[in-house]
C-alpha cells in the first residue's frame, strides 16, 4: 500500500468535492460527528476482526518487524445502513497489554470514542491520500462506488499511555450527500 501521502493544507486543494472538507479534516471524533451531522441512524458493521498482518508502511508507522502480533478491525461506520466510511485499526500486540486489551472486544462499538474518552491518548498529525485501484485497500469500497469517484483516506497515528495504533479511515463520496440540511 503505497500511498502519496499529503497534509491538510496539499489534500485541501487537491479534493474536489468540498463538502468532504468537514469530515476528512474532523480532528474530534469522526463517530460523533456523522451521528450529528448525518440523517439517519449511525451504526458500525464489523467486516473483519482478530489477529493478521499489517502492510508494509503500516508495520514502519508503527516501528514493528513482520513477526510482531498485529490486531486488525475492520469496519463500516455506517447511516441508516448506507456505508459512509471504511475503517481500518492495526493495534501492535505490544500495544494492547493491560487496560487497553479492551480494544480487541469492542465488537460493534465504536473505536473513537473508546479514544476520544482516553486522556492519555495523543494524536499525530493526521496524513491524508487519494486512493486509487492499484491500492490493496480499495477492493474494500470498490463495491460501494457507482464510477471512478474521487476517494480519499487519512491516516492517524494515535498512542494511549505511549503505546502506538494506527487508524485508516477512506471516506466514500456520498458521505458528502449524507449531511443534514442547515437553514443558511
Amino acid at each position: 500500500m503505497i500511498l502519496n501521502w499529503q497534509n491538510q493544507s496539499s489534500a485541501s486543494e487537491q479534493i474536489k468535492d468540498k463538502k468532504l472538507h468537514p469530515y476528512i479534516f474532523h480532528e474530534a471524533s469522526l463517530t460523533k460527528l456523522i451521528q450529528e451531522s448525518c440523517i439517519g441512524e449511525f451504526s458500525i458493521a464489523i467486516h473483519s476482526t482478530g489477529w493478521g498482518k499489517a502492510m508494509p508502511e503500516e508495520m514502519e508507522l508503527l516501528d514493528v518487524n513482520q513477526d510482531e502480533p498485529i490486531f486488525v478491525r475492520e469496519s463500516w461506520l455506517k447511516s441508516d445502513n448506507v456505508n459512509l466510511v471504511f475503517a481500518r485499526s492495526i493495534i501492535p500486540g505490544q500495544s494492547l497489554d493491560g487496560s487497553l486489551s479492551r480494544l480487541t472486544d469492542l465488537g460493534d462499538r465504536p473505536l473513537g470514542e473508546v479514544l476520544f474518552a482516553e486522556p492519555s491518548c495523543e494524536r499525530a498529525a493526521m496524513r491524508f491520500a487519494r486512493l486509487d485501484e492499484s491500492c490493496d485497500l480499495y477492493q474494500h469500497i470498490a463495491p460501494e462506488l457507482d464510477n471512478k469517484d474521487d476517494i480519499w483516506v487519512r491516516q492517524s497515528l494515535f498512542k494511549i499511555e505511549h503505546k502506538p495504533l494506527l487508524i485508516l479511515e477512506i471516506f466514500l463520496p456520498i458521505i458528502s450527500r449524507c449531511m443534514k440540511q442547515s437553514n443558511s
